[in-house]
C-alpha cells in the first residue's frame, strides 16, 4: 500500500497522528497513536518552519475567547422596582487565553548511549537498555518514514 508522502509530509488529506491514513478512511494499515491520557480539550494548529538544530520556534496565535453572564435571583422580588436589585446577584466573566508552543528541535546525529545521549547513560533502567530493539519502530509503507 503505497501513500503519497513528499520530503517527509504526508499528502493525505485529513491526515494525523490519530488518523495516520486520513478521516474517513475504514481500513488503514498503520495503527494509530493512542493516548491514555484523557482529552479535556483539543486546539489544533498547523505550521511549516525552518529551524536549525537546537534553536527555539515559537508558534501561536490560538486565541480563545470566553463569555459568561450569570444572573442568581429571588423569583419575584428582583423584579420589583427600585429595590428589586438587592434581591439578586449578576455576574459577568470575559476570558481571553492564548495558547503559544515553544519547540526546540535537536538533530541526532550519534543515536547511541555513547553519543548523542550520554548525558542520559544515568537515566537507563540497565546496561543493555539501549541495545534492545526499539518496539516502536515505523512498520514497512507507513506514512511517517
Amino acid at each position: 500500500m503505497g501513500y503519497p508522502v513528499v520530503r517527509g509530509y504526508c499528502l493525505l488529506p485529513g491526515f494525523t497522528l490519530a488518523n495516520p491514513c486520513g478521516i474517513g478512511v475504514t481500513s488503514c494499515a498503520v495503527a494509530p497513536i493512542v493516548s491514555r491520557i484523557p482529552e479535556i480539550q483539543t486546539r489544533e494548529m498547523e505550521s511549516m518552519i525552518k529551524v536549525n538544530s537546537g534553536q527555539i520556534a515559537v508558534m501561536g496565535g490560538l486565541i480563545q475567547d470566553s463569555n459568561t453572564d450569570n444572573e442568581d435571583t429571588i423569583p419575584g422580588l428582583f423584579q420589583l422596582p427600585s429595590v428589586g436589585a438587592i434581591f439578586g446577584n449578576r455576574n459577568r466573566e470575559n476570558r481571553k487565553t492564548e495558547l503559544v508552543i515553544f519547540i526546540r528541535p535537536m538533530v541526532v546525529r550519534d543515536p547511541s548511549i555513547d553519543g548523542d545521549f550520554r548525558a542520559f547513560r544515568d537515566l537507563s533502567p540497565d546496561a543493555n537498555f539501549m541495545s534492545r530493539p526499539n518496539p516502536g519502530k515505523p512498520l514497512e509503507g507507513n506514512p511517517l518514514r
